[in-house]
Order: structure tokens, then sequence, then C-alpha cells
């Protein structure tokens, strides 16, 4: 392994650990901290800052336990919908953006965050499809429906 792959490697498990941080601090209800991460995350993204955050977040059942209601019953609604079309279908795909926007404004609505907050959000959602790369179409689906479930949301 050369050494630029493995400085590469690191920084995506780096990256990863942050996304499901601030994952678990939601599960754990708190939400502040949770809030703190992904905005940091997003905002990094928007500004071209990091790149990584646009990389897919496999979501195997293990990772699906630890999703609320909402976000499980789409990921549900995506495997039914996308399994006729393949015998064994891959696990459903998200990018680390979409997973944190989600992140974001559920944690706003718990905090009863401002209008004007949450509008904000909705901004960076709107931006969000135009950063999301289409080279996995089943991703490109997931979050196609995640995102349109934080705009509902707002």
């Amino acid at each position: 392994m050369s050494r630029a792959s493995g400085t590469g490697l690191g920084f995506i498990r780096h990256r990863c650990h942050l996304d499901f941080k601030a994952l678990c601090a939601y599960i754990c209800g708190r939400y502040q901290h949770c809030l703190q991460l992904c905005t940091h995350t997003m905002r990094n993204t928007i500004a071209g800052i990091d790149s990584t955050t646009l990389l897919c977040v496999y979501l195997f059942p293990e990772l699906i336990q630890l999703m609320d209601d909402d976000i499980v019953s789409l990921l549900g609604l995506t495997t039914l919908v996308n399994r006729p079309h393949k015998r064994h279908s891959p696990p459903v795909i998200i990018y680390h953006l979409s997973l944190s926007l989600y992140l974001m404004t559920q944690c706003q609505i718990k905090l009863r965050h401002s209008v004007t907050s949450l509008a904000r959000t909705l901004d960076y959602v709107q931006l969000a499809p135009a950063m999301i790369t289409e080279d996995i179409d089943c991703a490109r689906s997931a979050d196609q429906l995640l995102l349109k479930f934080v705009e509902q949301k707002n």
C-alpha cells in the first residue's frame, strides 16, 4: 500500500467516525452536539473544503437499527421500490451530506429552533442535489427521497 493511499484511507475513516458520532449523539438525545457536528460537516461540504462527505454510507441492517423511525421507513420504501429490479438488491446507499442534513433538521426541530434557522437549512437542502454525483443510481434515488423528506419536514 502506498503512503498516499494509506493517508487517504485514514482521512476517510476519520470522516466516517465524525458522521457516526453525530448519529450516536442524536440517538443519545444530545441534539445540540449532533447539530454542531452536522453543521460543521455541511458547511465544509458546501464550501468545498471537505469533499469526503460526498462519500456513500452503506446502510446495512446493523446501521439502520440506529436510525429513527422516519428514516427507517423511508429506507424501507427505497428497498421495496428497488427490489423488483434485482434478485439480490444491494444495500441502500445515501451520502454523508444527506444524512447530515437530515440529522441537522431533526435536531433543529427537537431543539425548537426558529423558523429562520429551519429556512436556512432548507436552503442547504436545496443546494445538496447539485453536489451529489449521479454515479450510483440507487444512491441517487435514496438521496432524492431523503432530501425531499427533509424539505417536507421544514
